[in-house]
């Protein structure tokens, strides 16, 4: 109409009219898309939203637990979808969804194996697939004695850590600690005022036969280095080691035999688990994760 006053020309009643009652221009292809393209966004951020919402991870632990508390799904209106991609989208968080929850239902029971073990306070304690853990016995054995004492017990309280939690725990130690004459000899010179490091001093070695005779405890030959039979089984069976050596005099000898430093030190820094020892108690690296079985 003003085009038209502009021009000079005349506009009449029934045209203006006629102009009124005309349909709305049809929306563009570019913004239908960018329509559905808002809406498929929405639709994930709110899928991410109810997942991050019903599981929340409050604890992870070196033994492969981690403690899930869970809470309703956020209640949101209902969001009319029509993309198939979209669609899509949504039915894989669903189905993500169910797969978490069938997997968490799967262990029930006293804690011990893997699974979800459900307290009365509703929070569970998920647990990761069973893994292969090898004991360093006479480094575990040292630091429960605080550096003094050759602490058998030690071995005992690491081994059943790991096997309460379901996972296989197998300790490694040289021969020479079992051999009561050898020991024997040891403590005679030490009494006689000999320099004799308290490493080399077992004190309970029927305890350490009973772990030998029972599978848990593998002697190695005194003569060979046994962080290697320690090391190499781990690798073998996808595992992890228990110790807080460094194993420096291991990466020298993997690199003189041709491996690269960098991929031996990666192994050793996520396979290695710390620990300290409280009271009889073991904690291991809180900050360490076990991964699934075969992501390594």
């Amino acid at each position: 109409v003003s085009a038209a006053a502009v021009s000079g020309t005349s506009v009449s009643g029934s045209s203006v009219s006629a102009l009124l009652r005309a349909d709305p221009p049809a929306p563009s292809l570019a913004d239908i898309t960018a329509a559905q393209f808002r809406t498929e966004r929405l639709c994930r951020l709110r899928a991410l939203a109810e997942g991050a919402i019903t599981y929340r991870r409050l604890f992870r632990a070196a033994d492969g637990a981690f403690t899930v508390r869970s809470r309703a799904p956020v209640q949101t209106d209902t969001i009319d979808l029509h993309a198939p991609p979209v669609q899509r989208a949504q039915l894989r968080t669903k189905e993500r969804i169910e797969r978490m929850q069938s997997a968490h239902r799967g262990g029930g029971g006293g804690g011990g194996a893997a699974g979800v073990a459900v307290g009365a306070s509703g929070a569970g304690i998920i647990r990761l697939t069973p893994r292969v853990v090898v004991i360093d016995a006479a480094n575990c054995s040292m630091f429960h004695g605080l550096q003094r004492t050759f602490s058998c017990k030690g071995i005992e309280l690491a081994l059943e850590h790991w096997t309460k939690r379901g996972h296989t725990a197998v300790a490694v130690l040289p021969a020479y600690y079992l051999d009561y004459e050898q020991v024997g000899k040891r403590r005679s010179a030490l009494a006689l005022g000999r320099d004799i490091s308290a490493a080399k001093l077992p004190d309970n070695i029927a305890l350490l036969e009973r772990l030998v005779k029972e599978g848990r405890l593998v002697p190695t030959p005194p003569h060979d280095y046994d962080d290697s039979y320690a090391l190499h089984y781990a690798r073998l069976h996808d595992g992890y080691i228990l110790s807080n050596d460094r194993y420096a005099d291991f990466l020298e000898k993997s690199v003189a035999a041709g491996q690269r430093k960098r991929d031996v030190a990666l192994w050793l820094k996520t396979h290695v688990i710390s620990f300290a020892w409280f009271g009889d108690e073991l904690m291991p690296n809180p900050e360490f994760v076990l991964k699934p079985a075969g992501s390594n």
